[in-house]
């Protein structure tokens, strides 16, 4: 068996229907990482007048796991905003697939938990209630990320991670055999002689004899030949594998005829997000003074900028044996943060005033991506924000700059607290 290399580990998911029943992960985001842990509590104890503890007991046990996009993706960033706030207010404009989400302050949030499955072809794992509980993002002209973190219930080891579609192929008579023997040739590697006539079994225990391949690579069905076709169905580390076509060597078969290999099936992964990365070229922040503003003023010496929304959910224990993890999770009053590095010149300099009177400030940070139909991709994220840090005295390249941060607020008048749209190629965040 081959080892458990961690250049194949990957990462699927599935939004779950209900928060905790979880599904087949059908999903492969492949411009995000998504990296967990098993989380453990114990007590540890031991009796008087000893030097060491005797006993240790668990109380606990969860899943946290890392998630990291770099560059941010104009897809994959919608499937983790569906996981953090909920399903998105989804519409076709022109031609184009628009998603807006418009989380509300005085009443709870339905973030989509996932079941989120981890690992590869010789091992894996999963968890359910998959929760996002925070997201943030950076912006300068180096690039645009986007990092968070997630919560889930207990893993489970030793899974088959969900398939795709599964190479076929099958071998069948092309005139008339009666006897002899013929070998098969997988990626440069050649079986023994097999009997003319032999069984599914018997051909399998010849290609698992090959050096690339190992148990569960490939199964072997139907037969024997030259009666009845034999399929060869790939799995293993050849699972969802567009694989090449075993050849197979007739030479030696009498008849006049030949045994021929067609692939009837050709092996997919699951369905993987479209790769359209966020570029540091394509982003501009807008401040403005009135919600009703959103977008007028361009900072042009804006350097960078970032939000950070923490700790959106936590969830709770109970006392009941039938569950292995956490019982569920509520809502949590947070302090998500905005802040932008700007020239210290009189526009800069002008947010001092902001700062002093307590007034809320409305960013919109926009991304303009490529073409899409008759649009482009869009990230376009809005927010109300009280700036309380003026930062210090700084240097960007020879230019004085200063690094104004916020707090995120709800506004009265705009009746918000942020608002974010996402346009892509995807219809359906499923």
């Amino acid at each position: 068996m081959p080892e458990r290399a961690s250049v194949f580990e990957r990462t699927q998911i599935g939004f779950e229907a209900a928060p905790g029943t979880q599904v087949p992960a059908t999903v492969q985001l492949l411009g995000t990482s998504i990296t967990s842990n098993i989380m453990s509590e114990s007590t540890s104890s031991g009796p008087r007048g000893s030097r060491l503890n005797t006993t240790a007991v668990q109380n606990k046990e969860w899943s946290e796991a890392e998630i990291e996009q770099d560059p941010a993706q104009y897809t994959d960033l919608a499937y983790l905003f569906k996981g953090a706030f909920g399903s998105p207010t989804s519409s076709v404009v022109s031609g184009t697939n628009l998603h807006e989400w418009d989380p509300q302050t005085f009443t709870a949030l339905t973030p989509k938990t996932m079941t989120v499955e981890e690992g590869g072809s010789v091992r894996a794992h999963k968890f359910g209630h998959g929760l996002i509980t925070s997201l943030s993002m950076e912006c300068d002209r180096d690039g645009v990320s986007v990092s968070g973190s997630m919560k889930g219930q207990r893993i489970t080891e030793g899974i088959v991670l969900t398939p795709g579609v599964a190479e076929v192929q099958t071998i069948s008579v092309s005139g008339t055999v009666s006897s002899g023997t013929y070998t098969l040739t997988f990626q440069g590697e050649t079986t023994s002689a097999i009997a003319f006539g032999a069984t599914a079994a018997t051909v399998q225990t010849a290609l698992l004899a090959l050096p690339n391949l190992d148990t569960g690579d490939v199964v072997v069905t139907g037969g024997p030949l030259p009666t009845t076709p034999m399929v060869l169905t790939f799995g293993g580390q050849y699972a969802s594998v567009d694989v090449p076509i075993v050849v197979v060597n007739s030479a030696a078969l009498i008849g006049g005829g030949s045994y021929v290999n067609v692939q009837t099936t050709a092996g997919a992964p699951i369905a993987q997000s479209t790769l359209q990365p966020m570029s540091g070229k394509e982003w501009d922040l807008f401040v403005d003074s009135t919600a009703a503003g959103l977008g007028t003023t361009k900072l042009t010496r804006c350097f960078g900028c970032s939000w950070d929304i923490p700790d959106l959910y936590d969830p709770f224990w109970v006392g009941n044996t039938t569950l292995d993890s956490w019982a569920g999770y509520t809502d949590q009053k947070i302090e998500p943060t905005f802040e932008f590095t700007v020239a210290a010149d009189s526009s800069g300099m002008a947010f001092l005033a902001n700062l002093r009177a307590g007034s809320t400030i409305f960013p919109r940070l926009r991304l303009t991506g490529p073409t899409l139909g008759a649009s482009t991709y869009l990230y376009q994220h809005d927010f109300a924000v009280k700036i309380t840090d003026p930062g210090g005295n700084d240097d960007e390249s020879g230019m004085a700059v200063r690094t104004w941060s916020g707090e995120i607020v709800y506004d009265r008048t705009w009746g918000k607290w942020m608002k974010a749209q996402i346009r892509n190629d995807v219809a359906a965040l499923t």
